[in-house]
């Protein structure tokens, strides 16, 4: 009995999934376009470095996207509808695996497609002709075309160069004049008149009659008074019991001590018979809420998602009265400042 349910099961899923491929497979044939409408989203540098479903290593400033069933290597024309603006991605990887997606890109699409703020937009996928062509190594290379070699035309003969005929003699010419001879120079002479000096004292220094006291630049300060002791009077010590603040019972029916940093919205007095709600954010981009959602489950606490229209909300149900202290020191340590609570029926 169960191994005729697990090849029902089995059954099941080839009837699902072996139409979808098949019908990727053979929709664009050669010269013809595949066409399709849905929503996209992109992942981006978190996944740098991994390889993806085709064996590449996933790189978010190149244009790749992933999609359920194209073949690897198809090259798709996305156009975002909400702007008109395109671009041109290669298929290497596989996903998205929501049901309401048909493509994934990688953040270089996403900021060309100007979608990285809303996270997903609605789209248009065509698939290019010839992006099927088989891969580099399988593809026949066509020989290079064979250029006739150009006619050849005979040219006349050059003539020879004529023979040489040294230059005929200049006729001759008579030697220039002689340069006229330049007089000498004059020169104005002064007589020459010795500089007499003037002489001069100088007073032999005097000894010093007396000699100037030696006289500090500041007075020393005078010593400072000894100091003076005095004896304390004894003084009563209080017993330990006594000097020791007395510790007090927390109470079930407080709220979270307001010195743990997390604001309940409403601020409310949890009953420790009654469970309650706590909804830790709301997100429009599913990836900030999977990142809220792993830092939960690192701390210990077990989260679930809602969806509300485009937003994506964190909660943690089911949390009783008794509880909501430890669960607002776990929401604490994972960076939560403000949750939303409510009282489940």
């Amino acid at each position: 009995m169960r191994r005729n349910s697990i090849f029902v099961f089995i059954f099941y899923i080839a009837s699902l999934c072996i139409p979808q491929f098949l019908a990727a497979q053979t929709s664009a044939p050669a010269g013809e376009v595949w066409r399709d409408e849905g929503v996209a989203s992109w992942y981006g540098p978190e996944f740098d470095g991994r390889p993806t479903a085709s064996g590449e290593i996933f790189n978010s400033t190149l244009f790749t996207a992933a999609h359920p069933s194209l073949p690897f290597g198809t090259f798709l024309k996305v156009t975002n509808k909400q702007n008109n603006r395109w671009v041109t991605v290669k298929v290497n990887d596989r996903g998205p695996f929501v049901a309401s997606r048909i493509i994934d890109v990688s953040q270089a699409a996403a900021e060309h497609l100007d979608m990285m703020s809303a996270g997903t937009v609605p789209v248009i996928i065509e698939t290019l002709p010839g992006s099927y062509a088989l891969p580099p190594q399988a593809q026949a290379v066509a020989p290079d075309p064979v250029i006739p070699p150009p006619a050849i035309s005979q040219a006349p003969a050059a003539a020879p160069p004529p023979a040489y005929a040294p230059p005929p003699p200049p006729a001759y010419a008579p030697p220039p004049p002689p340069p006229e001879p330049i007089a000498p120079p004059e020169y104005n002479y002064i007589p020459y008149a010795p500089m007499v000096y003037s002489p001069f004292y100088i007073q032999p220094p005097q000894p010093i009659q007396s000699p100037y006291p030696a006289v500090p630049a500041f007075p020393p300060p005078p010593p400072p008074p000894p100091p003076v002791f005095e004896s304390a009077p004894p003084q009563q010590i209080a017993p330990l019991s006594e000097s020791l603040p007395q510790r007090q019972q927390p109470s079930l029916d407080a709220a979270p001590p307001s010195g743990s940093g997390i604001k309940f919205i409403p601020a409310i007095n949890p009953m420790p018979d009654k469970k309650y709600r706590l909804q830790v954010g709301s997100f429009k981009v599913p990836r900030n809420a999977v990142e809220v959602f792993g830092k939960l489950k690192e701390s210990g606490l077990n989260p679930a998602y809602e969806q509300n229209g485009e937003f994506y909300r964190v909660v943690l149900t089911g949390v009783r009265g008794t509880e909501v202290q430890l669960v607002a020191g776990k929401l604490e340590r994972a960076g939560i400042r403000e949750v939303i609570i409510r009282e489940e029926n």
